[in-house]
């Protein structure tokens, strides 16, 4: 003990950081190989909005599901509004409003909600 304070605690973080640095190529590698892994698979790509591609019916739709989870879907359709094409997606909420999502079809955005 030294001035009420442990040394041995104060040794901590030290010891932690030289590890670290010890370690730091191998720890670089390993986010290297788990990066590399997402973005193949495209997990770190395969949202619609973040990339801005293009998104079908289907695809819009589990998106409007996976926001919402506890909804169920009622019916879902492919209009063109003012000359862009956009899903339209109707839901049931768990306390028994339609709830209607308007998804951009060109980027998979969403333009609007509206509560009925």
């Amino acid at each position: 003990m030294q001035n009420g304070v442990c040394v041995v605690e104060r040794a901590l973080p030290l010891q932690f950081w030289f590890i670290v640095l010890m370690n730091a190529e191998r720890i670089m590698k390993i986010f290297k190989g788990i990066l590399i892994a997402l973005i193949g698979s495209g997990t770190l790509l395969a949202d619609p909005v973040l990339t801005g591609t293009a998104v079908g019916l289907e695809q819009a739709t589990k998106q409007v599901i996976s926001s919402n989870y506890a909804s169920r879907v009622l019916s879902a359709k492919t209009e063109e509004i003012d000359g862009r094409k956009v899903h339209i997606i109707k839901t049931l909420t768990p306390d028994g409003r339609i709830q209607q999502q308007t998804i951009a079809a060109d980027t998979g955005a969403l333009l609007d909600i509206d509560n009925n």
